[in-house]
Parts: C-alpha cells; structure tokens; sequence
C-alpha cells in the first residue's frame, strides 16, 4: 500500500507522507480522496487505518500528535475500537490486533452480518408438519411367544368363520337361482301340456295355429332352462318337471268343451299362463349368469309378441 501510495500521490502531498509534520486538515482530506481513487477494490476498506498509523500520527511526538488530533476537524468522528488488518492476497498471514481509530461509520464494514431468525420460523410446525411414523396393522413388539400364537390363531380362525359365512350366503343364492329356473321349467311344462290337449279340440284356426306355435316356443326355451340347470349342478330335473302341473287348467278345459266356448276359454287361460311365466323370467334375470340372460330375453321377447298379437285380434 506504501509503494502504490509513492507511484500514485502526488509531490505535494508525499512531502506530507512520514514527515512528522503537522498536516493541515484539508491536506489530510486530499490524500484520503487521492487514495480512494487510485487505489484497487479490495484495498478500499484500509485507506483509513493506513492513513492515522502511518501519515496523521507518522513519526511527531506524543504532543504533536495529541495537537493535530484534537486539532483536526474529523477527530471527533473517530473513537479507539479493536480492528483487524487482513494482509491482501495472503489468506494465511494475519497482523495482530492493534490499537487504532476509525469512525463509528468504518467499523461497521468490519463487523460480521447478523442473521436474523426468520418469522416464519415460528410457524415451520404448521406450515411444514412432521408426519407421525406409521404404526403397522399389528404390532408383536414385546408380545411373548404365547400371545403371538394366541393372536395369530384368531385370526385365523376369525378368516375361517368369514369363509364360511361368505360361502354360505354365495351358496343361498345359487339354491335359490335354481328354484327360479326349476319353477321356470315347470311352467313350461304345464304351458306345452295344456297346449296339447286344446290342440284337437280348438275350432277356431288363427287360435290352433298360436297353439302349436306356442307348443314350439315353449319345447325350446325349455331345453335352454334344463341346460342351464344342468350347469348349476341340479340333476334328474325330468322327475320334477311334472310338480307345476294345475288340475284346474284341465276343469277350465272340460268345462268349456262342454259349454261349447272352448276357444274363448284357451285363449283366457293361455294368456294368464304367458304372464305369469314373463313375471317369473323377470325374477330370475338380475341372478343369472350371461348366458342364461341371453335365453331370457329371448324368452321374453316370444312372449311380448304373443301377447301383442292377441292385443290385434282384439282390435
């Protein structure tokens, strides 16, 4: 600093560097601003402490020296604080600290920046909370052995009783899947048989010809329902068709074979046959499996239609 000091100040104010002399304050002020230009960056913060140890105290004595300080009009800007001088471009060689002034505006580019805890530290805990550890389902920590095979068994047990309550009720459901189809085949039974025995005594040619069409509608639905029941498990079902048999369809019959209304009387019964029959496919659809819902409404469909063309007779 003292050699870019002799390259750079100026002849009238180096007489002034280490005299000894008294220095005028303004001359003290141009050296300070003669420094402050010229020199780098880095050696800026010690324009002041150079200064007042080597050219405002320099080599008077102990009165000058107290003379040109209580003399100078900056002095009362300066008071004693504890400084350390860093040597420029030698990290690892540091001055001891010295006694030396510095205005109260210098130290503080001295001084280490304060951090300041931030507000909304006080607020982390809600902002960013700490999510518990997860507990496991079952926790055998400290558990003895007697207990883990106490725990372990009842659970096992408690999976067997829920097995066996979720099968028993799969169970009832298909038993009664298959009272509904079984009922379905035995109406269809009983529609082919009243059928058959109306055939040779209906008069009325538009009403035999619905009969024996209904017979063959009927004969095939029938196969789709007893192939259906097959699948499910239920066997020997041609032993069981007969018990939807109605010994009152044959009075109905009789009755108007003898009245000479049998037609009229066929054509009544046949129509309460087909609905309760569409009432009970309606039934058993929500149960069924994909095939036998395709059967159904084709089953159902044959119904509407002979429903529908005794709706047109009517009219």
């Amino acid at each position: 600093m003292a050699a870019h000091m002799d390259r750079t100040m100026p002849a009238h104010l180096k007489q002034y560097q280490n005299s000894g002399a008294r220095m005028p304050a303004r001359v003290e002020q141009q050296m300070t601003a003669q420094m402050q230009k010229n020199l780098p960056s880095h050696m800026q913060q010690y324009v002041e402490p150079y200064m007042h140890q080597n050219v405002v105290y320099g080599n008077t004595d102990s009165s000058q020296g107290a003379q040109l300080r209580t003399s100078a009009p900056t002095a009362q800007s300066y008071k004693p604080v504890q400084t350390q001088v860093i040597l420029p471009n030698n990290n690892s060689s540091r001055r001891p600290l010295r006694q030396t002034s510095s205005s109260v505006s210098s130290t503080s580019s001295f001084r280490q920046p304060q951090t300041n805890p931030s507000p909304d530290d006080d607020y982390e805990f809600i902002l960013n909370p700490q999510k518990p550890p997860k507990k496991p389902l079952i926790d055998f920590s400290g558990a003895s052995m007697f207990k883990r095979l106490l725990l372990v068994g009842g659970g096992l047990i408690g999976l067997i009783i829920l097995a066996s309550v979720l099968f028993s009720f799969l169970n009832n459901a298909g038993n009664a899947q298959k009272e509904r189809l079984l009922e379905i085949a035995q109406t269809q039974e009983e529609i082919i048989r009243i059928a058959d025995s109306a055939v040779e005594k209906i008069s009325d040619r538009n009403l035999l010809y619905k009969a024996e069409g209904v017979k063959l509608i009927m004969t095939s639905s029938q196969q789709d329902t007893l192939s259906a029941l097959s699948k499910r498990g239920v066997k020997k079902v041609g032993k069981k068709l007969s018990g939807g048999q109605n010994s009152q369809n044959d009075e109905l019959i009789i009755e108007g074979e003898q009245n000479g209304n049998l037609d009229e009387v066929y054509q009544a019964l046949l129509d309460k046959q087909l609905s309760n029959y569409g009432l009970q496919l309606q039934a058993a659809f929500e149960g069924s499996t994909p095939e036998e819902k395709q059967a159904m409404e084709t089953a159902f469909n044959q119904i509407d239609l002979l429903l529908s063309e005794k709706s047109a007779e009517t009219r």
